[in-house]
């Protein structure tokens, strides 16, 4: 009969048996007096006339001598486990823990841990999540200072330390599968936001939502040592070549973005963009680039640059040599058909055109002081050519050396319209001046009508120039 009973409640009638006719579930207004006999070690006790904190009790004494403790009064171990059987939640108060594993490590080899969750797969399915330990923090209240579903954390005190080993808070360590990846994509960590319908960004820096935090806490001493030495993170394990991760030079790291490959670049410079420094430059290869830009412009007003530069200067200096932007080739060995520092260029193909604007390839221009000019030279354009010792110049028209050259080259046809109807340079914007910049004179023989004022070597001098081609009155 017993048995017939239990099954149809769902007991185990053993446990009903081994149990020795000890009361192992009861129920009453009023909890059992301690030291009773006859309460099975564990009984659960509903107390009817109790209330919050007080309306389940657990046997803790003997089956001689009951001792009924409410479950507010169990430690954190105790109260998780009646929870299992009752199918109930936890309640946690300030400073108190569902599950505390304290541990003594002595031990000065293996591997040991505190707490081991091991899962086992053992059937194909594409559709099944998994989670070996899966940690959730609910809330429909405003939470405190520090909020985290899982922290890792590491405390060295005084006199501990990795002693050349290594040291992490938290790690994400993946075995790959002994054989090409078949399909799935695979991380070491997976950050993942998500925003429910009614959410709104604060889009505030003092409000920062993000998927990675990294903050420096403690002495203000000892994070100025680690500021000082420290790095954001540590990439261990890369080779470098093209087509790697890690480019040739180390100066790219490849990245994806929405299925699309990009290049984090990575500065050998502090405090500036450094590809490559001296005494250890970028390798180039052909068909390669330090730096590319490339850009659609579709603006129909404004102003716009593929890149702009913007040098300002802070202080009053006459010694210091100031340069916006420094382009150099050092060169050992001998170049091929084209050597060029700067190379400013505009392809127009059909139908783009300037359309009564102004293109030119290389623009130098220059906004002079808003007063008296008192010291100082200035130019647009400044041409150098050094000439170091032991250089002599061949002297020999197939070889020249100048200061510029102006040189044509394309169809034959448009060539000819271009020698034509074209011009040497064009000067725009300067008025006629008695013995200044641009002068109508009058020269006979040959005949100029105009002259063009030059300095060399700290002398005026002046180009003749002649509206009549033939040079002749």
């Amino acid at each position: 009969m017993l048995r017939r009973m239990c099954r149809l409640l769902g007991f185990d009638a053993d446990a009903f048996v081994n149990a020795d006719r000890k009361t192992i579930l009861s129920q009453g207004d009023t909890v059992p007096t301690d030291a009773t006999a006859g309460y099975a070690v564990g009984c659960i006790f509903q107390h009817r006339d109790g209330g919050e904190g007080t309306a389940i009790y657990i046997n803790e004494g003997t089956e001689d001598s009951c001792d009924f403790n409410t479950i507010a009064s169990l430690t954190a171990a105790q109260e998780l486990g009646l929870n299992q059987i009752l199918g109930t939640a936890a309640v946690i108060t300030n400073a108190t823990h569902v599950i505390e594993v304290a541990s003594s490590d002595v031990a000065t080899t293996g591997t040991v841990r505190s707490a081991e969750i091991v899962h086992t797969v053992g059937v194909a399915d594409a559709t099944t999540i998994r989670e070996a330990l899966y940690v959730s923090v609910a809330s429909e209240y405003m939470t405190g200072d520090w909020t985290n579903a899982i922290v890792g954390r590491i405390d060295y005190g005084t006199a501990g330390n990795a002693n050349g080993g290594m040291a992490a808070a938290v790690c994400g360590e993946m075995n790959m599968m002994a054989t090409a990846q078949g399909g799935g994509t695979y991380y070491c960590f997976d950050a993942e936001l998500n925003c429910p319908t009614g959410h709104t960004n604060a889009d505030n820096a003092a409000l920062p939502v993000a998927f990675l935090k990294y903050g420096l806490w403690g002495n203000a001493t000892a994070m100025g040592s680690f500021e000082d030495g420290g790095y954001l993170w540590h990439s261990d394990g890369f080779t470098a070549g093209a087509g790697n991760i890690l480019s040739a030079n180390s100066q790219t790291m490849r990245v994806n973005i929405e299925g699309d490959d990009r290049y984090e670049v990575l500065s050998q410079i502090e405090n500036g963009l450094g590809l490559g420094v001296i005494g250890t430059p970028m390798a180039l290869t052909n068909a390669t680039h330090a730096v590319s830009i490339f850009t659609n412009d579709v603006a129909e007003t404004g102003t716009v640059r593929a890149a702009e530069i913007t040098h300002t200067v802070g202080v009053t200096d006459l010694s210091t040599i100031r340069e916006a932007l420094y382009v150099n080739i050092d060169s050992a060995y001998t170049t091929g058909d084209w050597t060029n520092a700067i190379v400013g260029r505009i392809n127009y193909t059909a139908p783009g055109k300037a359309d009564g604007g102004m293109a030119a390839a290389i623009c130098g221009e220059m906004s002079m002081p808003g007063a008296a000019q008192t010291g100082g030279a200035y130019y647009c354009i400044d041409a150098e050519l050094e000439c170091p010792a032991s250089f002599t110049c061949a002297a020999n028209a197939a070889l020249p050396v100048a200061f510029m050259k102006f040189g044509v080259w394309g169809d034959a046809t448009a060539v000819d319209s271009f020698e034509a109807g074209g011009y040497l340079f064009h000067i725009d914007g300067i008025a006629d001046t008695a013995n200044g910049l641009f002068d109508a004179t009058d020269v006979d023989d040959p005949d100029f009508t105009h002259a063009l004022k030059i300095n060399i070597g700290g002398t005026d001098y002046f180009i003749g120039l002649s509206t009549n081609v033939a040079f002749n009155a």
